[in-house]
């Protein structure tokens, strides 16, 4: 336990940030985690909360928060390993996280605390780097995301630094629900990692900094549709490919060919998608749409079916007052950019259309009693 000690305090005192290249906030220093842990161990000095031993340390619980703790002594001077707090803290002050956050913070202003090297959250479906500052043995700062497909569950920024018998970890976990942070965690590794694993670690994060295969952030709520939107079910519209769309995909169920004036069109089919392509003469082909039918596969922006027509909206631009009998959300016209709306006979679509190399193409979304039931990406 005398090991633990000094490792906190080694943690502590080397407590000073990092700039990383760019203006903009630094990363999350020892010193905010030491503040967070002071405030959350200063509430419960006051309140008393229920104790338990949980192996070699003790478990606080209070309104709000928790506290992990070294000793069974709550008092100013107890050294904290980990300090939680829980969404019964509302709107507390005295329980905000660093930089402001808060248990109901949404997680833009989260990210927009921190820094960012990857605005668009570019990695694979269960993650993502923020960012990677510093090499060892000196002090390195990281920020991850984990997530589902578009759908966050936790950010993470962490700092390693080295300590007698190795390299410490510290940091601050966020956990996400519906867009918003829910809790609030730090942690201290309990036992500090070999030059070797602490390598190891950064390397994996590393490695997953250079992957891209899943994109979100690609256009933030209330913005108009992006190129970077151009994706749905993991499926890169302008880059997709038969093939390709195979490799993600696997073998369609489905395949069909039809001649036509300009050349054949070539139909694949999987579980819940369709891709349809258009081939020319050389052989060359292009997408010429994919439509999603299944609530399993993500649209752009995280788009699923059986979200609302309010939700939806939402998450791109529009005016303050919407043509519910049909009309523009923004833009001039059909001039791209631009969207709309287009109400039917019992549904109503949206159009969200950028321009191309190619023509005018966008994402189309279809709505039955005000759920969503169809997507797709088009050239129009």
């Amino acid at each position: 336990m005398k090991r633990l000690t000094a490792l906190f305090a080694a943690l502590l005192m080397a407590a000073c940030p990092l700039a990383l290249a760019q203006e903009g906030p630094g990363p999350l220093t020892l010193a905010e985690i030491e503040s967070f842990n002071a405030a959350v161990l200063a509430r419960a000095v006051l309140e008393e909360p229920t104790l338990r031993q949980e192996g070699d340390s003790y478990l606080a619980l209070g309104e709000g928060y928790e506290l992990s703790l070294l000793s069974g002594d709550i008092s100013e001077d107890s050294v904290v390993l980990g300090a939680a707090v829980t969404l019964e803290a509302g709107e507390d002050e005295a329980l905000a996280g660093p930089r402001g956050q808060r248990v109901s913070s949404p997680v833009a202003e989260l990210l927009a605390a921190y820094p960012s090297d990857n605005p668009y959250l570019a990695g694979n479906r269960d993650g993502a780097v923020l960012y990677i500052a510093g090499e060892l043995p000196a002090a390195v700062y990281t920020g991850f995301v984990v997530r589902d497909g578009q759908t966050l569950s936790l950010i993470e920024y962490n700092v390693y630094h080295q300590v007698d018998g190795g390299v410490a970890r510290a940091g601050l976990q966020y956990t996400i629900e519906q867009g918003r942070v829910r809790a609030i965690r730090s942690f201290v590794a309990q036992e500090p990692l070999s030059q070797q694993e602490a390598q190891e670690a950064i390397s994996r994060l590393a490695a997953l900094q250079e992957e891209n295969s899943l994109v979100m952030n690609a256009g933030q709520p209330g913005s108009p549709l992006e190129r970077e939107d151009m994706e749905i079910g993991g499926l890169d519209f302008f880059d997709l490919t038969p093939k390709s769309a195979a490799a993600i995909l696997g073998a369609p169920e489905y395949e069909e060919t039809a001649e036509s004036a300009d050349g054949t069109l070539i139909t694949l089919q999987w579980p819940g998608v369709e891709a349809v392509f258009s081939q020319a003469a050389d052989g060359a082909t292009r997408p010429e749409r994919i439509t999603v039918s299944d609530a399993s596969h993500e649209g752009p922006r995280g788009l699923r079916l059986g979200q609302s027509l309010a939700q939806v909206i939402s998450l791109f631009a529009h005016g303050e007052e919407l043509p519910v009998e049909g009309g523009s959300l923004y833009g001039q016209g059909q001039t791209p950019p631009y969207g709309s709306l287009v109400a039917g006979s019992g549904s109503i679509s949206l159009y969200y259309v950028i321009d191309s190399p190619e023509g005018p193409a966008g994402l189309v979304l279809t709505f039955i009693d005000s759920s969503l039931i169809s997507m797709s990406l088009i050239y129009l």
